[in-house]
């Protein structure tokens, strides 16, 4: 994989795992990058804490440019973002 910088490829290697996370979804047949912030792991989510106060488990946000480095991710990504596809990492309602 011909990463566009280092800051990506951590971020895709964390995917499924607390904290920030980057993939592709491909739910309506093109490549959506996806930036993922989870507060628990992917195999925590059935066993949310009893929280009194509203709590966030997965926030997302579709992006088009690396946070980090600007690069146009369909550009950089054109021939290479099935590797980085991770449809089932979708957040859920929970």
């Amino acid at each position: 994989m011909n990463w566009c910088c280092g800051s990506l490829e951590g971020c895709h290697s964390n995917v499924g795992c607390r904290g920030i996370s980057v993939f592709v979804d491909d739910g309506d047949g093109l490549p959506a990058f996806v930036l993922q912030a989870r507060a628990l792991q992917v195999e925590d989510s059935d066993a949310l804490p009893n929280m009194t106060i509203p709590l966030t488990v997965v926030s997302e946000l579709t992006i088009v440019f690396c946070p980090w480095c600007g690069t146009k991710l369909d550009e950089h990504y054109e021939s290479t973002w099935p590797e980085l596809l991770r449809s089932d990492l979708r957040s859920q309602a929970y």
